[in-house]
């Protein structure tokens, strides 16, 4: 009894004439295409199983073995360049208000608005910071 998939004859061996063909990939899991000749010159095409197991759902039970999970480490800045990192850090934060700020005053002047307004709420906010 002969076995197809879709327009694929299906083998568990390759027959004697037959070559596999790698540049062509397989429609079916478990199976490589191999054929006889060019497709051009009447060349047939057929799917070879290429996995010994016949039940390709069944999955060997194997002892499972858990791994102690590996303590976490964290990334430790040496302590001389900490503070040329903080400082880098408040100056991209710097940059980035200052560019918002430039938008802002931008807006304003197109809409016509008050230019102050969003400095003085920025520095009522910085001066109620109590240190």
């Amino acid at each position: 009894m002969r076995a197809f998939y879709k327009y694929w004859e299906l083998f568990n061996e390759a027959p004697e004439g037959y070559y596999k063909a790698p540049a062509i990939g397989s429609p079916l899991f478990g199976y490589e295409r191999y054929c006889n000749g060019s497709p051009l010159k009447d060349g047939k095409s057929i799917l070879v199983r290429t996995i010994d197991k016949p039940n390709l759902m069944l999955v060997e039970q194997k002892e499972l073995r858990f791994k102690e999970p590996k303590q976490p480490t964290l990334f430790e800045i040496p302590k001389e360049y900490a503070k040329t990192i903080n400082t880098l850090a408040r100056r991209r934060m710097e940059e980035r208000l200052l560019n918002d700020i430039r938008c802002d005053l931008m807006v304003c002047e197109l809409e016509k608005w008050d230019k102050k307004e969003y400095i003085r709420e920025l520095q009522k906010i910085i001066g109620e910071i109590k240190l």
